[in-house]
C-alpha cells in the first residue's frame, strides 16, 4: 500500500472522489513510508502525529460518506488542529 503515496496527487484525489480509496488508506500508506526503516522518514520527520492524522482521515471519510466533501483548505485546518491534540 505504501506505493500509493508515490502516485500523482491528482490521481489519488480522483480515486478518493470516486470511492476507490479512503483518506484513512492514504494516511496509513504515508505513515508506513515515514516509518520504513529503509527510507528517510526517520531522518526527515522529527515529530509525527500519527493518531491525529488517522483521526482527521477518519473524520474526512465520515463526511465523504455523508456526501460532504470539504475543501482542501478546510481539511488542512482540521489536520493541523487534530495534530495539536
Amino acid at each position: 500500500m505504501a506505493e500509493v503515496v508515490l502516485r500523482p496527487i491528482a490521481a489519488l484525489a480522483q480515486e478518493l472522489a470516486e470511492g476507490k480509496t479512503t483518506s484513512r488508506k492514504l494516511v496509513e500508506a504515508a505513515l508506513a513510508r515515514i516509518a520504513d526503516a529503509g527510507g528517510e522518514g526517520g531522518r526527515v520527520f522529527t515529530k509525527v502525529h500519527a493518531q491525529g492524522a488517522l483521526l482527521a482521515a477518519d473524520a474526512s471519510d465520515h463526511l465523504r460518506m455523508r456526501g460532504v466533501v470539504p475543501s482542501p483548505l478546510a481539511q488542512a485546518a482540521r489536520w493541523s488542529s487534530a495534530a495539536a491534540i
